[in-house]
């Protein structure tokens, strides 16, 4: 292993990573987004979840499932009638799920998140 993999990821890369899921959010509460936004969405939300069951196990998983179902239950809505709709109290639990994963992605050596 590399000391560079056991250092947390550069600013500039942990950075770009949240600002383009936090904009996909902001996309989704605004009605603007896409098919390709709510898998950025998913694939943060998952990665964030197998980091935090990697580091803490099976606890505390509720913001990872309420999260994970409000994302499935967009695309079902989009796939039946086109609509882009967030409920609120989903859009406060995805935003808590982002913003974890915004730590994690800033404090944990890189070798934790280049192997998910």
């Amino acid at each position: 292993m590399t000391r560079a993999m056991l250092l947390p990821l550069p600013a500039t890369i942990w950075r770009r990573r949240s600002l383009e899921h936090h904009l996909a959010l902001a996309a989704l509460r605004s009605g603007n987004c896409n098919i390709e936004l709510i898998g950025r969405l998913f694939r943060t939300v998952y990665l964030a979840y197998f980091i935090h069951e990697t580091l803490n196990g099976r606890r505390s998983l509720g913001p990872f499932r309420i999260s994970e179902a409000a994302l499935h239950a967009i695309a079902a809505r989009i796939k039946a009638a086109g609509h882009w709709s967030l409920p609120e109290a989903d859009g406060r639990t995805l935003a808590y799920v982002l913003s974890l994963h915004d730590e994690q992605l800033s404090t944990l050596p890189s070798h934790r998140i280049a192997g998910r």
